[in-house]
């Protein structure tokens, strides 16, 4: 069992504290917590929307990153510590801060 806390941006940097299984996902344990992490390919990975970042314990709390999020992120990560929820698997407590979801550019729509 580990100790996640997320701080949502969108909630002015709110703190929800959350137990976590060794094994699942960011995402997984996000949403049993009730915070919600935007992503709009479910889990494929393919959007890249569900980027959440390490705040504490970024060297231990997850799993190493590799194969489709090492290809769609590339060594970014050890440069902003940001993991794709969807991917990022806990295996130790560790701090996360979830940006505010991404709403739709509104100068590209056509009328």
């Amino acid at each position: 069992m580990a100790k996640i806390k997320f701080q949502i941006e969108k909630d002015g940097g709110t703190w929800v504290e959350t137990d976590a299984e060794v094994g699942e996902t960011i995402v997984q344990a996000a949403f049993r917590a009730g915070v919600v992490i935007q992503q709009t390919c479910g889990g494929t990975p393919s959007c890249c929307d569900c980027r959440v970042k390490i705040l504490e314990n970024w060297q231990n709390a997850l799993e190493p990153i590799e194969g489709p999020e090492m290809r769609l992120t590339g060594n970014t990560y050890f440069i902003t510590k940001e993991r794709l929820g969807c991917q990022a698997v806990i295996k130790d407590s560790c701090s996360i801060y979830v940006p505010s979801p991404k709403l739709p550019n509104s100068s590209k729509v056509k009328r």
